[in-house]
């Protein structure tokens, strides 16, 4: 079972409109904190695929006025 990751976020008391500095201040951390444990889910689906992807026999059928022949793939 995967780990799974709580991610608070210190909302920013302002006491006027928010502005870039409250996404550096407030936000910024637990963005980059998420977006890292997504980018390594992505990788270990990453290379499943390109597994996959390898050892998959691959053909083509190539279609011609006299008939078909199929091709295997690269």
């Amino acid at each position: 079972m995967r780990e799974r990751i709580f991610i608070g976020v210190a909302w920013p008391y302002a006491d006027g409109p928010l502005h870039l500095g409250h996404i550096a201040g407030a936000y910024l951390p637990p963005d980059i904190f998420a977006r890292y444990h997504r980018q390594e889910g992505f990788a270990a689906c990453q290379y499943a695929i390109d597994q996959f992807k390898q050892k998959l026999p691959t053909q083509k059928k190539e279609a011609y006025e006299d008939g078909s022949i199929w091709v295997e793939g690269k």
